[in-house]
């Protein structure tokens, strides 16, 4: 069948069109996975997380007062770790976190009137969980009460230095308002409705994709070329993270802040490597659709040819027999 002219400019603009959506799929697919494994550090998820991590055995041999509270309740500091990764003082540090940074993200400007003893509040609803979890990991059963007031008194003879901590978080006067803007806007895009968004959206690209390559179902490979470049790009990124060049950059600070920027720095990582696998899975889902689809498309054309030449042969025999 011979092509014209009109044909052939639809061809091309489709192309055009394909490419395009390509290059804004690859781009947004590479920098959407980057950009949410920095600023989910910004969730009191990924904080909870990161306080988990540290290493407390250490922190406490080092702080008199968290060594005195531990003695006081008779607790083994050989286990202060094991208790810290539990689920449920997660839950707690969580609520602390998010206390925190609405304070930090929304309103910067009152840092400094913030009174840490607020989270006593936080303190009293998890009290039963958290004496649930000690008296778990603990040889010598403790009381709740004594728990409780001993988690208070921590808080109040250190909430100076949290408060301190928080008013070197603020920024400076000339920088308030892009700081909120900033801030503001992280808080959005961490909302599961704005990623929901995001996420229908990049389907929407290789849907689009997909329906301009549909025939011979040759959108499947589109989706897998391009979900195979951006893994490859994101993985380039994954193991630089995981290099000694950027590693030492966060395990070079002092103390037990090398703890933290490691943990930050797994945090970011095995984000990464979350949108790789997803990456990964679609590669292969669309590859195994092709193949699967391309099977049945043969098997039915192969029918439908079997089924004319019997529907001829009939026809034949037919007319033989009213010669």
């Amino acid at each position: 069948m011979e092509k014209t002219g009109g044909s052939i400019f639809l061809k091309i603009l489709k192309i055009l069109a394909t490419l395009l959506l390509t290059f804004i799929f690859i781009i947004t697919a590479f920098v959407l996975p980057l950009y949410y494994s920095v600023a989910g550090i910004f969730t009191p998820k990924t904080v909870a997380t990161v306080v988990q991590n540290i290493d407390y055995v250490e922190i406490i041999e080092k702080s008199p007062e968290f060594k005195a509270a531990m003695n006081d309740l008779g607790i083994d500091i050989s286990v202060a770790n094991e208790i810290m990764q539990s689920d449920e003082i997660g839950d707690f540090v969580g609520n602390c976190a998010g206390s925190v940074l609405d304070v930090v993200i929304t309103d910067p400007k009152n840092l400094a009137s913030f009174d840490p003893l607020v989270m006593k509040d936080i303190i009293d609803e998890h009290i039963d969980e958290i004496s649930d979890v000690l008296n778990e990991k603990l040889e010598k059963p403790i009381k709740k009460e004594d728990i409780h007031s001993t988690m208070n008194k921590l808080l109040e003879e250190n909430s100076d230095a949290i408060k301190q901590a928080l008013i070197d978080l603020a920024p400076a006067d000339n920088v308030i308002n892009p700081y909120q803007k900033i801030m503001s806007t992280i808080k959005t895009t961490l909302s599961w409705p704005f990623i929901t968004g995001v996420i229908l959206a990049e389907a929407l690209l290789l849907g689009l994709i997909y329906l301009l390559n549909k025939k011979k179902f040759g959108g499947f490979i589109w989706i897998t070329v391009n979900a195979v470049i951006v893994a490859i790009l994101l993985t380039v990124v994954f193991i630089l993270c995981k290099s000694n060049l950027v590693s030492a950059v966060f395990t070079s600070a002092p103390g037990f802040l090398a703890g933290v920027g490691a943990t930050m720095l797994g945090t970011i990582t095995a984000k990464l490597l979350i949108a790789i696998i997803t990456l990964a899975v679609i590669a292969v889902g669309s590859i195994i659709a092709f193949i699967l689809l391309k099977k049945n498309s043969a098997k039915k054309a192969s029918e439908e040819l079997i089924e004319q030449a019997v529907v001829q042969d009939d026809n034949l025999e037919a007319e033989e027999l009213t010669e």
